[in-house]
């Protein structure tokens, strides 16, 4: 299970499609395809007064210029093989013609520090 942001990365650079957090420099995106990847709101969970799970909100956009499910079925099969759950959603851009296939997923980090304790 996916609990990191680098984690998440080697995922999605093992498609072989180029992938960055965020956005690219201005001029300095490649030509498609390209994926796009960044956190949305995070929510720590408490246990006995403690930080227990925080659960992120991830976005994975991958980007076209033309509708290509074969590329889509790669990204979904890769997130789907990491144990991660998504939904999916696309667009198009006019002005800038081109296709954005969103996959919205969520990490969970465990942050229990009574890791291995045995209860009394």
């Amino acid at each position: 299970m996916i609990d990191n942001l680098k984690d998440l990365k080697a995922v999605l650079d093992s498609t072989g499609i180029p992938t960055v957090y965020y956005e690219y420099t201005e001029n300095a995106a490649p030509d498609p395809p390209y994926l796009v990847y960044y956190e949305g709101e995070s929510v720590t969970f408490f246990a006995d007064d403690e930080p227990y799970l925080t659960r992120t909100q991830i976005a994975v956009e991958l980007y076209t210029t033309k509708k290509d499910p074969d590329l889509e079925q790669k990204v979904s099969a890769a997130l789907t093989a990491a144990g991660l759950l998504f939904e999916k959603d696309q667009a198009f851009f006019d002005e800038e013609q081109l296709y954005e296939i969103s996959f919205d997923t969520e990490i969970f980090e465990n942050n229990n520090s009574k890791e291995n304790e045995s209860e009394p």
